[in-house]
């Protein structure tokens, strides 16, 4: 059994009845998987998401955060209350704003988690550590990770990598300069011995991506896209499949917009057809 935390914000609400939608289509059973919805004082649609998936077991985490100017520092404070009230062998982390593209994802991560390997999930690119996996997406042994007392505070940092030590620890090479964001602080884990499998993000430009080029959601400055310009729609794939896409901005970003509705057409597109 799969608990999973899925931070609420006002306006991710629709982001994940999609994202539920998605996985009743791609888990290979819907009872293999419960949910924690964590959210702040200022969401008053949870009882709707939870009345239109009457197939999950849901539980209710309401913060006292009130989301505001730091988007992060809600999410990773939600985020860290939800995973606090993890009670199954398997905790997971998924952002409302992803969805999965291979059939039967569960049992395909979870059967790497064996012996020190504790966690599997999506990868950074660009000016962040590497070779292990953020919050993004990530299923973890349960008991390590509260053991650890991770806890996913915003932070931003810059620093330049120094000594063979920290290659090893942020997987990049010595003299690279990288951002320690929020997800750096899931390095504990690798720091207490463990290990983790990065599921590689897929650059927009390499031969083998499928997913994102074929619906045109590569990164890109748009204009016109409502609030947000930035588009993202990330590919993550193991061994040259696509499994996971991330569309991102939903703490800014309407689902109702453009782009969110372009990469919803292409996730629905892409299930059918598998």
């Amino acid at each position: 059994m799969i608990e999973a935390v899925i931070t609420i914000s006002p306006q991710s609400v629709e982001y994940a009845l999609f994202l539920l939608e998605n996985i009743k289509k791609t888990i290979s059973d819907t009872s293999n998987i419960k949910f924690i919805l964590s959210h702040n004082q200022d969401v008053d649609r949870i009882d709707e998401i939870i009345k239109q998936n009457k197939e999950f077991e849901f539980k209710k985490i309401k913060t006292k955060k009130h989301f505001g100017e730091h988007a992060g520092e809600c999410h990773g404070f939600n985020l860290t209350a939800g995973v606090k009230e993890l009670r199954e062998e398997l905790g997971m982390m998924i952002d409302a704003d992803c969805a999965f593209l291979q059939k039967n994802w569960d049992t395909q991560f979870t059967e790497k988690l064996h012996d020190d390997t504790v966690i599997i999930g999506t990868e950074y690119c660009g000016s962040h550590y590497r070779k292990f996996p953020n919050s993004i997406f990530s299923i973890f042994k349960t008991q390590i990770f509260q053991e650890l007392k991770i806890e996913l505070k915003e932070k931003y940092e810059n620093i330049i990598v120094k000594s063979k030590e920290e290659e090893q620890l942020y997987g990049v090479k010595k003299g690279t300069e990288i951002l320690l964001d929020m997800d750096s602080q899931l390095l504990d884990i690798k720091k207490a011995g463990y290990k983790g499998v990065a599921i590689p993000q897929v650059g927009i430009n390499a031969k083998d991506i499928r997913f994102s080029s074929r619906e045109g959601l590569s990164p890109a400055f748009v204009k016109g896209d409502d609030n947000n310009s930035l588009v993202t729609g990330a590919e993550y794939q193991m061994k040259g499949i696509p499994v996971l896409t991330h569309v991102g901005r939903s703490s800014v970003r309407p689902f109702s917009s453009p782009i969110p509705q372009r990469w919803k057409q292409g996730v629905e597109d892409w299930i059918n057809n598998l």
